[in-house]
């Protein structure tokens, strides 16, 4: 738990420090950039449904899987393939990724 800056153990989380200190992978959502987004209406709701199903999935409680959850991971993925965003419209670097362009 997160309160005043400072990173608080859980009860889980205590049980490990017998081990070591409590290093949280999560970042925080204050420490993140603010950037906004337009999707197309399609878009926003697969990915509103994707995350709600991640979220359900997931075999460890803990960080809240939400659509900016997915959208950052996404953005991490296009950062990756770079070297591949070939084009001058969104359709052409849609399909330098190997997606297909939107109707």
């Amino acid at each position: 738990m997160r309160e005043n800056g400072v990173v608080h153990a859980t009860s889980t989380q205590a049980a490990k420090e017998v081990e070591g200190p409590v290093v949280s992978s999560h970042t925080h959502y204050t420490d993140l950039v603010r950037k906004e987004l337009r999707l197309h209406a399609d878009q926003a709701d697969e990915l509103t449904v994707l995350a709600t199903k991640v979220q359900r999935a997931r075999r460890e409680k803990g960080e809240r899987i939400t659509d900016n959850t997915l959208i950052r991971v996404a953005v991490d993925l296009l950062l990756e393939r770079q070297k591949e965003l070939v084009g001058s419209t969104e359709d052409e670097l849609r399909v330098a990724l190997g997606l297909t362009p939107r109707a």
